[in-house]
This record gives C-alpha cells, sequence and structure tokens, in this order.
C-alpha cells in the first residue's frame, strides 16, 4: 500500500469519526428533548434521568479533549452546557419531591 493510499484510508478514518461525533451529539440533544417536564416525574425517574445525564457528560466530554476542529468543540461545549443545565433542573426537582 502506497502512502497515497494511506493517506486516503486515514482521511476516511476521520470523516467516519466526524460522522459519528454528529450521531452522538444528536442523539443526546433528542434524549435531552425526551427528559422535559422534570415537575411531573417521580424521585426514581429523576434518579434515573440524572444517571442517564452524567453518562451524556462524560461522553460529551470526551468528545471535547478528542475534537479536532474548533467547530466541533463548540459544539460539544454547548451541548455539555445544556446537559449540565438539565443535570441542575432535575436535582432541584428532585429536592421537592424530598
Amino acid at each position: 500500500m502506497g502512502l497515497a493510499d494511506r493517506v486516503a484510508q486515514l482521511e476516511g478514518r476521520v470523516a467516519n469519526l466526524e460522522n459519528r461525533v454528529g450521531s452522538v451529539e444528536e442523539t443526546i440533544a433528542r434524549h435531552l428533548d425526551n427528559f422535559s417536564g422534570y415537575a411531573s416525574k417521580s424521585k426514581q425517574e429523576l434518579a434515573e434521568i440524572e444517571s442517564q445525564l452524567n453518562l451524556m457528560i462524560d461522553a460529551l466530554e470526551g468528545l471535547v479533549r478528542a475534537a479536532e476542529s474548533s467547530a466541533d468543540v463548540e459544539s460539544a461545549k454547548g451541548l455539555l452546557r445544556r446537559v449540565r443545565n438539565n443535570v441542575t433542573r432535575a436535582r432541584n426537582a428532585t429536592r421537592k419531591i424530598a
């Protein structure tokens, strides 16, 4: 395999990774949309939501560290802020129940 073939293969892998990052971001955003209405959730539901949100935070922090372009970093950071805000909302709703 020549150098040109190797570079083309690496470019294809980078493009595949970028598509996967976009897919992860879309999935997380979709989940956040489904988590609305914290005040109507039970304490158990809120605990499960908070657990899922913490997993999303871990994934997004990994994306921020691994991002190649500043646009990817900013996109992931914006979504990370949104997830952290949802953690706060879930915790506040849990406190109201207790």
